[in-house]
């Protein structure tokens, strides 16, 4: 009794001053644990979201690099086809030249020998008309000259005429459409070059949108991380704070037994003054009457 008397009667009050001040403590932390998890947790939306939006890119980049290609082995071809059409039109211009060449100059040795013929007429009816031996001579030759049918002359003429024209004809037909060709073989070659960059910027573009998807893929990765570290620590503080609230309990119930076992001693303490004080008064009254006997 008189231990409980002595023992000191705040020290279950400081107790519980301790376990509030280390409740607060861990609430706070607590706190911060749920804050640092509420942005973990939108930092790992937020990068999801970019990963999937790359992942779009990507697919869209990959497939429009698909069509570039593709793009590209067409333009080739055509340009290739352009180049055999070209070659095939250039040839054809070259024979219809040298054919026109050819029958010009049939047509030319055609002329020539009209103007001989016309020539040597004219030369004989000059000595023709001087008179004497050579005069009958050349009238003689001239006869005999005359006598030559031209005819047939001047029908190869025509005849060739004709067909060097047609020839020419069919010359510049060639020339035009193998310059043509030349143009559209030329146009095809560009379409080609650029098929060719459109392809390159298409790659370099997948490439590009490959490694941003996996730059966004490893930090959705490092978010989802963080996240779970964070939902680790929350739990751990919400463990914390729960054992700090059932000590602040225990502390708070260990006072009130505490004040309980105060109060009770402090009765016990009064009931023990007033049996002392009534021994003291009975030993008084039987002093009193020893004496008065």
């Amino acid at each position: 009794m008189k231990e409980l008397m002595a023992r000191p009667q705040g020290s279950d009050g400081g107790e519980v001053a301790k376990a509030q001040e280390l409740l607060d403590q861990v609430s706070a932390a607590f706190a911060a644990a749920q804050e640092a998890l509420d942005k973990a947790k939108a930092t790992a939306a937020e990068a999801e979201k970019k990963k999937n939006a790359a992942i779009e890119s990507e697919n869209a980049a990959k497939k429009a690099a698909d069509s570039a290609k593709a793009a590209e082995e067409e333009a080739k071809k055509a340009a290739a086809a352009a180049a055999a059409d070209a070659a095939a039109a250039k040839s054809t211009a070259d024979a219809a030249a040298a054919a026109a060449a050819e029958q010009q100059a049939a047509v030319d040795d055609l002329k020539s020998q009209e103007d001989a013929h016309a020539s040597k007429t004219k030369e004989l009816e000059a000595k023709a008309e001087a008179g004497g031996v050579s005069g009958m001579k050349a009238k003689n030759e001239l006869a005999q000259h005359l006598a030559e049918d031209p005819l047939p002359l001047r029908k190869a003429k025509l005849t060739a005429t004709a067909a060097a024209k047609k020839t020419e004809k069919a010359k510049q037909v060639s020339e035009e459409a193998a310059n043509a060709a030349e143009a559209s073989r030329q146009s095809a070659e560009a379409s080609s070059q650029a098929a060719e960059k459109s392809k390159q910027s298409s790659e370099a573009a997948a490439q590009a949108a490959e490694e941003s998807k996996q730059s966004s893929e490893a930090a959705a990765q490092a978010a989802e991380e963080k996240r779970r570290s964070a939902e680790a620590a929350s739990q751990a503080a919400e463990q914390a704070r729960q054992s700090a609230e059932a000590a602040a309990q225990a502390a708070e119930q260990a006072r009130q037994s505490a004040e309980a076992a105060a109060q009770a001693a402090e009765k016990s303490r009064q009931s023990a003054e007033a049996a002392a004080q009534a021994a003291e008064q009975a030993r008084q009254s039987a002093e009193a009457a020893a004496q008065a006997a």
